[in-house]
């Protein structure tokens, strides 16, 4: 369960939002903070607590985190289709240097071979490092925002005679 102490609705949403329909950046980072690994797998924070001094209006609220998610995850979407592109590119420029430098070394100078050879193999190994290492750590950042959009929302009015909030 995460709480939230809220003291005015406008808190929760971007001070710069006329409309006040985009969340709050750092209440957004805030919440992602709770989006660990550990957590994503148990669903340990299914549920979020406004406790509030004032009247909220929940459904904007779930509805200003989960367009805030959507963002996230277009934008995580993005990446990985950059990120393909730019290794499907580095594959066929190392497979082409390859090839020259397999036709050169038949035909000419060895440090030439050498040279062609080495940016061929680091093409390949940039279009690597690209599926192996960078795209999986992008897709386990877009799969931690699942608990915020998956969650049941409970505005709590606080109590006025306790400094803190009830404890869940």
């Amino acid at each position: 369960m995460i709480q939230i102490r809220v003291h005015q609705e406008s808190d929760l949403y971007n001070p710069y939002d006329p409309d006040q329909f985009r969340i709050n950046e750092k209440l957004y980072l805030y919440l992602k903070s709770f989006c660990s690994e550990a957590e994503f797998e148990q669903h340990i924070h299914d549920t979020m607590q406004l406790i509030t001094d004032c009247p909220i209006d929940g459904d904007k609220f779930k509805a200003a985190i989960l367009d805030a998610v959507r963002i996230d995850r277009e934008e995580f979407d993005k990446l990985l289709s950059i990120n393909n592109r730019r290794a499907i590119w580095c594959y066929i420029v190392g497979l082409m240097l390859s090839v020259v430098g397999v036709a050169i070394s038949l035909l000419a100078d060895q440090v030439l071979l050498a040279i062609i050879s080495f940016f061929g193999t680091l093409t390949i190994s940039d279009g690597l490092a690209i599926h192996t290492k960078i795209n999986p750590d992008i897709r386990r950042m877009r799969r931690r925002l699942a608990p915020l959009s998956d969650f049941e929302l409970e505005v709590i009015p606080a109590d006025p005679s306790s400094p803190n909030p009830p404890a869940g």
